[in-house]
């Protein structure tokens, strides 16, 4: 039976005192409500969650039009194996289920909100890189996924929500699952969580792309690897903005990135525009942290430049200018 209330989830953890007691039902309703619970917390109303045979490698997947597809016959390996595991270790099987499960749907409730800020509904720090992530794996075949997984941002930032959101969903049920949490995940998936203690979206990676046959090996941090990728399919097929609206604060309409003075003053008139309609009090979390709205349009801003060698470029010649300009003019007089 569909678990609608926290009333009737405490039940359903009252009903399961031993790990035979853990039916496929359960676990896919349990589910279930937690998902809807996360995108309650979010403000994602949109999409429906649907029970779908295909892909056996996980146990659920957000996707592009809001729904979250939760796969039945990984649900029915779920169950057998969470059954398995603690009649063997001895684990409290309701409280590794459910710090299995929670996290599982904090993190697929994090890729919608992500689609959402790729889509330029939300202000977010790393929406640019979330955009510019998405088209280089494209533009790889998947390949720069598949070899950096848990390095990519996107990645690394539903992980770390999960890693922070769960404690605090899961004390409401079980104080004891919330704890098990905290101490068993990043000792049992350490590959998982290494994103809590690594720069974020920074690792570097090494990748041979190849680009109308031409080989273009890429050595660089995934920042500035997914930004050379952009900048070669952006001006190519300039529809790509029209799917990732959040990169339009970064190209021009024709896909050419624009130039750092430009982006100095957009940044400058987004701002001026969260003053002006009351925006600017507006808090934007990022993993576990909190950013007023005008902070989050600097550091969106900021990312943007630290991702472009040629950006940072700009950056420091407009330094050196500015300095110029403040030291003397073009006679040597000083400027006062």
């Amino acid at each position: 039976m569909a678990i609608h209330t926290a009333d009737e989830m405490h039940s359903k953890i009252e009903q399961l005192k031993t790990a035979d007691d853990i039916s496929t039902a359960d676990v896919f309703d349990i589910f279930s409500f937690f998902i809807q619970n996360s995108k309650r917390f979010y403000g994602i109303s949109k999409g429906d969650i649907l029970q779908s045979p295909d892909i056996p490698n996980t146990a659920a997947s957000a996707r592009k039009n809001g729904d979250i597809e939760i796969y039945n016959h990984t649900i029915d390996e779920i169950a057998a194996n969470f059954r398995q595991d603690a009649k063997e270790s001895g684990v409290d099987a309701v409280q590794s289920l459910l710090a299995s499960i929670v996290p599982t749907c904090e993190h697929e409730c994090d890729h919608l909100v992500q689609q959402e800020i790729v889509e330029g509904k939300r202000i977010h720090l790393d929406g640019s890189q979330f955009a510019k992530e998405q088209i280089a794996i494209a533009a790889t075949r998947g390949s720069l996924y598949e070899a950096n997984r848990y390095n990519m941002g996107f990645e690394q930032d539903a992980n770390i929500v999960a890693f922070y959101r769960t404690p605090d969903v899961l004390e409401q049920y079980s104080p004891q699952a919330a704890s098990f949490f905290q101490k068993e995940a990043p000792i049992q998936q350490p590959e998982r969580y290494s994103c809590l203690s690594v720069p974020f979206g920074e690792t570097k990676i090494n990748l041979d792309f190849e680009y109308y046959g031409v080989k273009m090996p890429i050595h660089a941090p995934l920042n500035i690897a997914a930004t050379q990728i952009a900048d070669i399919f952006i001006p190519e097929i300039p529809e790509l903005l029209q799917y990732n609206p959040v990169l339009k604060r970064e190209y021009n309409p024709y896909g050419k990135r624009k130039p750092y003075a430009q982006l100095m003053q957009e940044k400058d008139a987004w701002i001026n525009e969260l003053m002006q309609t009351g925006q600017f009090r507006s808090i934007i979390p990022v993993r576990g942290k909190k950013y007023t709205a005008p902070d989050a349009v600097r550091m969106f801003y900021d990312n943007i430049i630290k991702s472009s060698p040629e950006l940072q470029k700009q950056a420091e010649q407009a330094r050196t200018n500015t300095g110029d300009v403040l030291s003397g003019g073009s006679d040597g007089h000083s400027v006062r």
